[in-house]
């Protein structure tokens, strides 16, 4: 970059919206609904309580049904005035069934530090399972059979997942209005999808091991559809929607419109049911934060403030019972991530400056993650640049520190990007996938 130009860069930075530090615990978005797979939270002592127990069929502790007379999962959350969209149970052979955490050889809860509230997933047994609800979609266009529509079109997903059987066979996680969701190659890799456009990751799925998985669709802020595996960027897509689709969101299969518009997976070449369990999926909306709160990665993406944070010195763990996520919330600035922000923080930064990550795959822009955090990505678009420099200086100027930032021109090259740093902030996450 020419010295001669920073001040014009300089000038179109805002420091004041990047990833300021939080004044509450709640996530940046608006929650529409909240699917806790068989955990009473939200109607706990109340007649519409699931009482769910292990090994029970889906949707068999209450009387409600959902979309097509299913059984329903009575254990969600439907907010802004909409009809309550409750999952409703299907399979030819038998429905999904609940699994309690720790009992009778089922896995831990996927964060150990929410397990006093969640103590229940859903098993979906890969031959004829699954779970459906009306579709979110494009959130301005309301779906048959719900009263809501936002004006926006953006909003995301988020659910903790853990296939058990990778037998070459395609399964589809989470498809909603076969328009935004995310499943799983023949090969065994993670796949994003928004609209038509379906992106093959080179990440591979881990077997019996909880993923935390996020898929954001947001045209403002990072004016991409991204998805997250524990945190991390693995592709970015144009944010594209058919704002017209009527088919429903299913869980556990694969929503494509089949032969005469049944909607039913059963019908698909070849069907792609899932194998597994799933637990706590929320799915939200955001605009540009005048409605409905801007997407913001530190405070809303559920694996770096519950699983990514806790395991760092300087943070922990306290679960705040509105939200079901972690109420402590990253220190902005804190690089290091060590619990506070100062000069070591700037240190940090100088060591990774000009550092770049590895462009995602997909037709959408860069996006960063706590792995180019952690090398001063404080823009969290990929690199850490003249920006990120931007948003320093003004974090330093109002802390009460006296810290030191140098001059942008005295900043010095790296040889190569710190394997070290990388290295660090990677082991959280290494430790964390391991989860039983």
């Amino acid at each position: 970059m020419s010295k001669l130009s920073l001040p014009v860069m300089l000038g179109a930075f805002v420091v004041s919206g990047v990833l300021l530090p939080c004044d509450d615990a709640e996530g940046a978005y608006t929650l529409d609904r909240w699917y806790q797979m068989g955990d009473d939270f939200l109607f706990s002592g109340g007649g519409n309580a699931e009482n769910a127990s292990n090994g029970a069929l889906v949707g068999s502790g209450n009387s409600q049904t959902g979309v097509g007379g299913g059984p329903a999962t009575y254990d969600s959350a439907a907010t802004n005035n909409d009809t309550f969209q409750p999952l409703a149970a299907f399979g030819a052979t038998g429905l999904p069934t609940y699994a309690q955490y720790g009992v009778g050889g089922n896995p831990a809860a996927p964060v150990p530090g929410a397990a006093s509230m969640n103590q229940f997933g859903i098993r979906f047994d890969g031959i004829d399972d699954y779970l459906a609800a009306v579709n979110l979609n494009d959130p301005s266009v309301a779906a048959p059979g719900s009263l809501v529509s936002y004006s926006t079109i953006d909003r995301g997903m988020q659910l903790w997942v853990m296939p058990t059987n990778l037998d070459g066979v395609a399964e589809y996680v989470i498809d909603d209005a076969d328009q935004h969701g995310f499943n799983i190659t023949t090969a065994g890799a993670w796949i994003a999808e928004t609209r038509e456009d379906r992106i093959t990751t080179n990440v591979p799925v881990q077997p019996n091991t909880w993923a935390h998985v996020m898929l954001v669709h947001d045209s403002v802020g990072l004016q991409a559809s991204v998805m997250y595996v524990n945190g991390l960027a693995i592709s970015s897509q144009l944010p594209l929607y058919d704002s017209t689709s009527p088919v429903n969101l299913l869980v556990g299969a694969n929503a494509e419109v089949d032969t005469g518009e049944t909607q039913d997976p059963n019908l698909q070449t070849p069907p792609a049911f899932f194998s597994g369990l799933i637990d706590e999926i929320e799915l939200f909306v955001t605009d540009d934060g005048a409605l409905y709160g801007q997407f913001d990665y530190a405070r809303d993406n559920g694996y770096f403030t519950d699983v990514f944070l806790p395991a760092q010195s300087g943070y922990g763990f306290t679960l705040n019972a509105s939200t079901g996520h972690n109420s402590q919330q990253w220190v902005a600035g804190d690089i290091d991530f060590d619990g506070d922000f100062d000069q070591t923080d700037i240190n940090t930064f100088i060591t990774g400056w000009l550092s770049k990550k590895d462009d995602l795959p997909g037709s959408g822009p860069q996006v960063g993650d706590y792995l180019s955090l952690a090398l001063g990505d404080l823009d969290l678009d990929g690199d850490t640049d003249a920006s990120d420099w931007v948003v320093l200086r003004g974090l330093a100027a109002a802390s009460t520190s006296h810290l030191t930032v140098p001059p942008i021109a005295s900043v010095p090259k790296p040889v190569t990007v710190c394997p070290a740093l990388l290295g660090c902030a990677l082991t959280p996450l290494r430790r964390r996938r391991t989860i039983r």
